[in-house]
C-alpha cells in the first residue's frame, strides 16, 4: 500500500483529532481552528494529486524515538522522554532518510510500513505523516522556496571553503588531541 491509498481510506476528521492528540493538546480553540483550516486544505490537496513514482523502494516509517544522554563515564542514558521519528528506508539498502523536504507527490508514491499502520492504527499513522510532511509549511512551494535557500547556502559554504584540504585539518587536529593529553598525564 502507499501512502496515497491510506489518505484516501482514512477521513480527515479522525485524522486531525489525532494530530491534535499528539502535536497541538496546549493549544487554544483559535489556534486550533487555524490548523483545523490549514491541515484540511492539505490533506485535501494530496487526496487529489497524483503519486509520483521516483523509482526507489521507500517505505515510510513512524518510530518512538527516546531521547538520550551522555553521563560522566560516556555511557549513554535513554530518557523517558520521545518524540516519533517520521522518515523513510531505502528499502533496498536499509538505508534510513529524513524525507520532510521531499515533494508531495513523492511521498504519496512510496510504500507505508502495514505493520506500524496495523500497529498504531491508520489515523494515527497519517497524522504522524501529515505532521511531518508540513513541518516546514502548508505551502509546498514555500517549502520548495525553504530548499532552495538551504541548497544555496550548502553552495556558499562549499565555495567558502573550496581549497580546505582536509586531511591537513585531520592532522592538525590530531596532534591538538595527542597534545591536550600528553599535558593531562604530566597533571
Amino acid at each position: 500500500m502507499i501512502l496515497k491509498d491510506l489518505f484516501d481510506e482514512v477521513e480527515f476528521d479522525l485524522v486531525f483529532d489525532e494530530l491534535v492528540n499528539l502535536y497541538y493538546q496546549e493549544e487554544n480553540r483559535k489556534i486550533i481552528k487555524k490548523l483545523y483550516k490549514d491541515y484540511s486544505s492539505t490533506f485535501y490537496k494530496l487526496q487529489n494529486m497524483q503519486p509520483k513514482f521516483d523509482g526507489e523502494n521507500f517505505c515510510i516509517k513512524v518510530d518512538k524515538t527516546f531521547e538520550w544522554d551522555v553521563d560522566e563515564n560516556e555511557n549513554i542514558i535513554y530518557t523517558e522522554d520521545f518524540y516519533y521519528n517520521v522518515h523513510g528506508i531505502n528499502t533496498d539498502t536499509k538505508q534510513s532518510y529524513a524525507i520532510e523536504f521531499s515533494l508531495w507527490d513523492e511521498w504519496l508514491g512510496w510504500d507505508v510500513d502495514r505493520e506500524q499502520v496495523k500497529e498504531l492504527g491508520k489515523e494515527v499513522y497519517a497524522a504522524h505523516i501529515l505532521w511531518e510532511m508540513t513541518y516546514i509549511g502548508f505551502d509546498e512551494n514555500n517549502i520548495q522556496e525553504t530548499i532552495s535557500g538551504l541548497k544555496e547556502m550548502v553552495n556558499d559554504i562549499k565555495k567558502d571553503y573550496k581549497d580546505l584540504d582536509l586531511d591537513q585539518l585531520e592532522k592538525e587536529d590530531r596532534e591538538i588531541w595527542e597534545n591536550s593529553e600528553d599535558e593531562e598525564d604530566e597533571d
